[in-house]
């Protein structure tokens, strides 16, 4: 009989953790095996310990792709231990989704993952949006928008998803598509990230969609008081629409929202300057 033994499990992981991040993926290799081979409780975690450290890799470093072969082979085994369990197909598909940017050999793994996880939780709308994101990612793009439209069937009000799928239409010319999304996400109370909201900005201006751009805005300095950099930063952003699209007032009203805040006088004067009005 086979003797579990967690503790060296746990610790031979470790020591192939610290290994792989010094780019020594045959010693981490090595040392994940071993870890493995002492059959504990915390194998399945191992396991996708191993697929956290390599996800986000791709290399011509053959170590490193014995690394991923080796791990996407193993993974199964955590979905025969919980056959059940959709959460860990979901997380396989995307692990050798990710895989497949660089090795399409992966991608009917991928696919055979995601169908199961959605077969075991059919009302699952993240299972379709993230096998929708894997097709973005590899720019096969009618079958990321059948995936997302699938999302958006079972969830039609899932903040994360609308606000999603929204910058996957505006990055693909769907611009009045993403900005009612937009919307849908903010009306369910999901204010997405600010970095991928600015990288849509321009394309909602264009097509004469400043509305969701200042909802954005304006929810942001709604529910993100006690984030006082970023607050700051969305007055500013609505202050200056508002300017540019001739709604004087209410840029003057924006703008003097930062007179509640410890802004120094040169930063506030330099701002007038730029938005040109007085406040």
């Amino acid at each position: 009989m086979r003797r579990s033994r967690p503790i060296l499990a746990v610790q031979a992981a470790d020591h192939g953790t610290i290994e792989f991040k010094s780019g020594n993926y045959q010693l981490a290799l090595a040392e994940f095996q071993q870890a493995l081979a002492y059959h504990s409780f915390v194998s399945n975690t191992i396991r996708q310990q191993m697929m956290v450290l390599d996800n986000q890799l791709s290399s011509d470093d053959q170590p490193l792709q014995d690394f991923q072969a080796y791990t996407a082979q193993i993974i199964d085994q955590n979905n025969l231990t919980e056959p059940y369990n959709s959460y860990h197909r979901l997380i396989s598909g995307m692990y050798l989704g990710g895989l497949a940017k660089t090795n399409l050999q992966f991608l009917p793994l991928a696919e055979d993952n995601f169908a199961q996880a959605a077969a075991m939780a059919p009302g699952k709308a993240e299972t379709y949006m993230r096998w929708g994101e894997m097709y973005a990612k590899l720019n096969r793009y009618p079958e990321a928008e059948a995936k997302f439209n699938q999302a958006l069937q079972l969830e039609p009000n899932h903040g994360y998803v609308n606000f999603l799928v929204s910058s996957w239409c505006v990055a693909n010319g769907q611009v009045e598509r993403g900005a009612d999304l937009i919307m849908t996400a903010l009306a369910a109370g999901y204010v997405g990230d600010i970095q991928t909201m600015q990288s849509m900005v321009g394309s909602l201006v264009l097509v004469g969609r400043e509305d969701v751009v200042e909802r954005f805005y304006q929810q942001i300095i709604e529910t993100r008081s006690s984030d006082t950099e970023t607050l700051i930063w969305s007055i500013v952003q609505l202050a200056l629409l508002y300017k540019q699209e001739g709604k004087l007032d209410q840029a003057i009203a924006a703008a003097k929202q930062l007179y509640r805040y410890d802004i120094s006088p040169s930063e506030l004067q330099k701002f007038r300057t730029e938005l040109n009005l007085e406040f």
